[in-house]
């Protein structure tokens, strides 16, 4: 796919399967509130561009198994690309070997967490990056990449944007030194504050972002549930949650959700780090 798009978004593409409960206890048989299967991480960004603005197009660049969940995943997509008042580029190719990774996920709406189960399965087999000529290029969970290294990054144009995300809160030294190889080619990086405290083994979550933002060109992005630190390793800044939810919810997604509000921020128009991460 060689056409032109505001944003590509790489890497991981899983089916999940969710069962939301009030309060879950480990060891009982819990009440389900409701359950539903959707793709989740890539198309939870998708979605939540498509929720902002239909102002910006976009790309998908994963792999799916040909499968029954590959099958649901790409019939998800052809119906959100007929809704889509953008274009939508899709390339997803279907793989015999491997089937399409899955994941089952319990959401527990009162506490605001989430457990889950995933079975990787093809999307991990992701070592090239499709789109290339788009203006801004998001690779979801590099930690769950293992074939993309900083060969990948270096066949994107320099005048596009890149970031990065992880969702491992467990990486090995081979794992860091891969990632941390990558985050010199990247403008932006976003993590949870588990995930930057275990990708740079710094004790605070304030060190942690410090140290992401020095090897990336641009701003390391570490979130937490009530407040927000960006660095680019000289200068560091919090920015805290103007509101905090009270009602029951399923955060299923918020990670992603936040990522792509951010992106869709920045380009839709000049604005601060701090603005955007407030909207």
């Amino acid at each position: 796919m060689t056409k032109s798009f505001d944003i590509s978004f790489h890497g991981n593409l899983i089916l999940d399967n969710v069962y939301c409960v009030a309060e879950f206890a480990e060891g009982e048989s819990n009440s389900c509130l409701s359950a539903y299967a959707s793709p989740g991480a890539l198309a939870n960004m998708v979605l939540a561009v498509a929720k902002i603005t239909s102002d910006i197009s976009m790309a998908v660049d994963s792999l799916l198994g040909h499968d029954t969940s590959g099958a649901h995943i790409l019939k998800w997509f052809k119906h959100f690309g007929k809704l889509y008042r953008n274009e939508l580029g899709v390339n997803l190719p279907q793989q015999w070997e491997i089937p399409t990774s899955e994941a089952v996920i319990i959401s527990d709406t009162n506490k605001k967490v989430r457990s889950s189960i995933v079975k990787w399965g093809a999307c991990q087999q992701v070592s090239e990056l499709d789109n290339t000529k788009s203006n801004w290029h998001h690779i979801l969970y590099v930690d769950k990449l293992p074939n993309l290294t900083e060969q990948s990054l270096k066949s994107i144009s320099k005048r596009s944007i890149i970031s990065l995300d992880m969702c491992s809160n467990k990486h090995t030294d081979m794992e860091r030194s891969r990632i941390n190889q990558m985050l010199h080619h990247a403008d932006y990086v976003f993590a949870g504050s588990t995930e930057a405290l275990s990708l740079t083994k710094a004790s605070t979550v304030a060190e942690s972002a410090h140290r992401l933002g020095s090897q990336c060109r641009g701003y390391a992005i570490v979130h937490t549930p009530a407040y927000s630190l960006y660095s680019n390793g000289r200068n560091s800044a919090e920015v805290r949650c103007p509101e905090v939810l009270k009602e029951p919810v399923n955060v299923l997604g918020a990670g992603d959700n936040f990522a792509a509000a951010f992106i869709t921020s920045m380009l839709q128009k000049e604005i601060s780090i701090p603005e955007a991460l407030e909207q």
